[in-house]
């Protein structure tokens, strides 16, 4: 093995020991907003998964993200507050928009708006997410 299949070892693994420490219910606040920072957006998106210790500053700055998949995390995370799903419920990506519909913590103003998103797979994701939102009941069907 030479030097730099050593270098890409050792940060592939220093990578998998700080996204467990993301995840962990444990971790601290203070070093989940030290993560937050992160230059790789793995690391980032991880820390937006985490639903025991971040607080709404890391999740007011992660979703103002570069990265698609980090506003993705914080648009899922049940502890976004409204606002920040209000925000990013207008994210000019679709990804982002169909996480805010998915998010069983979205309030319904915000996913009666997305209803009538301009892409028709957020629209069904809506009111999938929320089966009165055209006024449907769930049937049962007997065969």
């Amino acid at each position: 093995m030479d030097e730099d299949e050593n270098e890409n070892e050792e940060e592939i693994e220093k990578m998998k020991e700080r996204a467990k420490l993301a995840m962990d219910k444990t971790c601290s606040s203070w070093f989940l907003d030290i993560m937050s920072k992160d230059k790789r957006p793995i690391i980032r998106a991880f820390v937006a998964s985490n639903v025991d210790n971040i607080t709404p500053e890391i999740l007011e700055r992660l979703s103002r993200d570069e990265n698609v998949n980090v506003r993705v995390h914080v648009a899922l995370n049940q502890k976004s507050p409204p606002d920040i799903l209000r925000r990013l419920s207008d994210d000019k990506d679709e990804l982002v928009r169909i996480a805010v519909a998915i998010n069983p913590f979205t309030p319904v103003d915000i996913r009666d708006k997305l209803k009538n998103d301009e892409s028709f797979t957020v629209r069904l994701y809506a009111i999938g997410s929320n089966p009165d939102a055209y006024g449907y009941k769930k049937r049962i069907f007997y065969i």
